[in-house]
């Protein structure tokens, strides 16, 4: 009974292999790696899923590849299936100044989130992304807003997956 439940474990955890590639636009354009998507990994690796670290490739055929992965790119998936990936969570975000209260800055982060299965090439879900960060400083209000929003997206991600899998 614990072997099953052991090989079933193995099993959930190697279905949970994703690859996760952001764009976004702050105040603070320095911030390398992703903002957002160091939050986001870190919501679902806190969850049992492997985030694979496979870097975007600089061009496609068809001009950016950034672009093409966002519209679900059949070769890059194919390619991202190759080497593992069961999703691929692609995704653009901008942090708008929202307003100045009490001392404090206000920024939301919006944009979109895209999965797609790397097997099927299907979009499995489109996640809006809409959350607000504040700071005194205005360059850290930007950065909290991404953070909020990609926790946010985790967290969503995570009971999207979760749900599916019950099914």
């Amino acid at each position: 009974h614990d072997a099953l439940r052991i090989k079933e474990k193995a099993a959930n955890t190697n279905l949970r292999r994703v690859v996760v590639w952001v764009q976004e636009t702050s105040l603070d354009e320095s911030n390398r790696p992703s903002v957002l998507a160091t939050h986001l990994k870190a919501a679902l690796s806190q969850q049992g899923f492997t985030v694979l670290d496979q870097r975007m490739p600089e061009q496609s055929e068809s001009g950016s590849a950034f672009a093409a992965a966002f519209e679900g790119d059949k070769s890059i998936l194919t390619t991202l299936q190759e080497q593992g990936a069961q999703y691929l969570i692609v995704g653009q975000a901008a942090t708008v100044f929202s307003s100045t209260a009490m001392n404090q800055h206000f920024f939301d982060a919006q944009g979109t989130l895209r999965v797609f299965g790397t097997e099927s090439g299907d979009t499995i879900l489109t996640i809006p992304l809409n959350s607000r960060g504040y700071h005194r400083e205005r360059e850290r209000a930007s950065l909290k807003a991404l953070e909020e929003a990609g926790q946010a997206a985790g967290e969503a991600l995570v009971k999207e997956f979760l749900a599916r899998e019950e099914q």
